[in-house]
């Protein structure tokens, strides 16, 4: 069972990450991807412990957020790190 504490430092960080998403539809910002990218590469610490594979989808959504134009569709699938899927994984790991 997740440890409330990880669970919520977790859950932060992608609730923020969501709301930089969310602003960022606006207009593009490196600044605003450096940040995405620094909450999902700081969210994969804590899961290492846990759940390795998922820290590293967590570590790999990070980078995605470092060079976004270069990801397609079909290699966001395969790495399993569109938000929705993350979210899901995150849900479940909340739920053990």
């Amino acid at each position: 069972m997740i440890e409330p504490t990880v669970a919520f430092t977790l859950f932060d960080k992608v609730l923020a990450g969501i709301g930089l998403l969310q602003e960022g539809k606006k207009r593009r910002s490196r600044d605003r991807e450096f940040s995405i990218a620094r909450l999902w590469h700081a969210a994969s610490i804590p899961l290492r412990e846990i759940d390795p594979e998922f820290a590293e989808r967590c570590f790999i959504k990070g980078s995605y957020w470092m060079e976004p134009e270069t990801w397609d569709r079909k290699r966001i699938a395969e790495k399993g790190i569109a938000i929705e899927a993350v979210f899901e994984e995150t849900r479940k790991l909340l739920i053990r």
